[in-house]
Parts: C-alpha cells; sequence; structure tokens
C-alpha cells in the first residue's frame, strides 16, 4: 500500500491500526502468559497493563467512530465510499477463500462438539440450551451458507463481476456471528476478573456491527442511509481484538503457558482469518469517493 496514494482520512486509519496493533499485542502477551489464572481465562492478579489496555482500546476505537461518524463518509470527492463496482483483487479472493475454508473448519468443530453428548441428553431443549449445545449447532448451521457467500464473494473479484447480487446470503455471516455470540454467553464468566471472555465478545460485537454494514454496503440496499461509516469505525477495532484473541493464545502454547488457557478458548484460527477478510476488505473496497458527476451516473443507472 502506498501511503502517498491515501487521503488524508484513510492515513489516519491505517496509521492509527499500525500503532495500536503491536502496542495492544505487547501488553496482552504479558497478561496471558503471567497473569491468568490455570484454567479459567480470568485475571489472577491486579496488574498495571490491565487499565492499561482497556484505556487504549478504549482511545482507539473513540478515534475510529468519532472520525468515521463527523465525516460520514459521504460520497463526495472529500470523503470515502464502499466502492461497489466491480474490481479485480488477489488479496480480497485469497482472504475471501481463507475465510471461507475456515468457516468450514468451524462448522466440523461445532458439529463434533454436539455430537460428543449423549443422545438422550440431545433431545432435551432445556439441555441444549444451558449446554451451550443448541447455539453451537445453529452456529455450525449458519457457516455453510456464510462460507458460500464468502467464496462466492471471493470470486467475483477474481473474475471482475458484480458481488452485490447475493443479498440473502449476505445475511449469514452475521447469523454466524450471533450463533458464536449467544454460545459466548453459556459460559462462565466473572464480571471483576474477566478476560479472555471479554477480548472474544469485544471482537464479535465490533464483527456484528462490520458484516451487517457490509451486507448492506455491498448489495446496494438503503443507500440513502449512508452507512459505509460504519465499516472502518467496527472494522479496524474487530481486527485488533481478534489478534489479541489468536496470538497470545499460541505464543502461551510456544512458551509452556499452555496451562494458563481455559478448555473453552482455545486458539482458533478462524479469528485470524477472519480478521486477514475484514484488513482486505477495507484496503480494497474503501475508497475515494465519487464525484458528484459519478454519483449521478450511479442513481441513474438504478
Amino acid at each position: 500500500m502506498k501511503i502517498n496514494n491515501l487521503s488524508r482520512l484513510e492515513k489516519l486509519y491505517w496509521i492509527s491500526f499500525a500503532v495500536m496493533l503491536p502496542l495492544s499485542l505487547a501488553l496482552r502477551l504479558h497478561q496471558v502468559n503471567s497473569l491468568l489464572e490455570p484454567g479459567t481465562g480470568f485475571y489472577a492478579q491486579r496488574d498495571w497493563t490491565i487499565p492499561a489496555l482497556n484505556v487504549l482500546m478504549g482511545l482507539f476505537v473513540l478515534l475510529l467512530v468519532a472520525v468515521s461518524y463527523f465525516s460520514r463518509l459521504k460520497p463526495t470527492p472529500n470523503g470515502l465510499s464502499y466502492i461497489r463496482k466491480p474490481l479485480k483483487s488477489r488479496l480480497v479472493a485469497g482472504a475471501s477463500f481463507v475465510f471461507a475454508l475456515f468457516l468450514c473448519i468451524d462448522c466440523l468443530i461445532c458439529l463434533s462438539f454436539v455430537m460428543n453428548n449423549p443422545a438422550e441428553e440431545l433431545l432435551s431443549f432445556t439441555y441444549l440450551m444451558k449446554s451451550g449445545l443448541l447455539p453451537r449447532l445453529l452456529e455450525s448451521v449458519m457457516a455453510v451458507p456464510a462460507a458460500a457467500f464468502v467464496v462466492l464473494f471471493g470470486l467475483a473479484h477474481i473474475k471482475g463481476t458484480d458481488c452485490g447480487r447475493q443479498r440473502f446470503l449476505a445475511l449469514f455471516p452475521a447469523l454466524w456471528l450471533i450463533m458464536r455470540t449467544v454460545f459466548r454467553f453459556t459460559r462462565t464468566y466473572s464480571f471483576v476478573r474477566v478476560s479472555e471472555l471479554y477480548f472474544e465478545l469485544l471482537a464479535l460485537v465490533f464483527l456484528l456491527v462490520f458484516f451487517m454494514a457490509f451486507a448492506q454496503c455491498s448489495s446496494g440496499v438503503n443507500d440513502e442511509s449512508q452507512n459505509y461509516w460504519l465499516l472502518p469505525a467496527s472494522g479496524f477495532p474487530a481486527a485488533v481484538a481478534l489478534v489479541l484473541c489468536f496470538v497470545p493464545r499460541i505464543a502461551a502454547i510456544f512458551m509452556g503457558n499452555a496451562a494458563r488457557l481455559t478448555e473453552l478458548a482455545p486458539p482458533e484460527p478462524t479469528d485470524l482469518a477472519v480478521a486477514l477478510f475484514v484488513v482486505a476488505l477495507l484496503k480494497t473496497r474503501l475508497g475515494k469517493g465519487l464525484s458528484q458527476k459519478e454519483l449521478a451516473e450511479a442513481k441513474a443507472a438504478k
């Protein structure tokens, strides 16, 4: 990416992301390898890095939301917009196929999680809800059409064809995320010492906003709402939170601290795949706004 070719707004996004990612990752690596209670994912002790990371993340989110909202990313030469015209991009295509692959793997993992329970218990709705099996099962179901949409999206970026026709399938990545979020609420948590679950929920919330805005922007539904600003406002924080979920856990395993991780929060490569897709999409599809002539032509084409 040539920084000189970017607008001031784009530079602000990418520079803040490039600064935030290593700083937050360094703090989180220390926390996972030194502060977590073995087997629970909770903080076992107080440390200055806990409020420092929370403040850092809060300032990062506030900066992106404020800048994005007040600029409103209107489709004018002075702002940014979601580029919906057909594009060829190996970056987006590759990220899409990787994301689709791990969606399929996630589907199999969820099914395995469900099937490892006695058949008689699977017939009890109460048990399905309390154990988290129902949202896990629905997560596996939603992963299949979500993967189909992502594959079609990637193919469109290979061929350079329109990728906004799959309006129905575009909803399934968000539905898949909703099921992942519901499953997280079936786990034991602590409001005081919460650690691993906090970053997972943080990533899921921002991803939900991102994929709902992405479904709307990519399909051209309700263009007048000008929700382009939600893409960078939620996408960059989601990418950071996903990296904070995956990389420190992998590092803990290689550093001999695997005992500090909880069984329900293992390193999930899906997190990294989603982060790659989000960053690739923002890099390729978030661009300079349309001129007034181009905007008039786009409206006339409808």
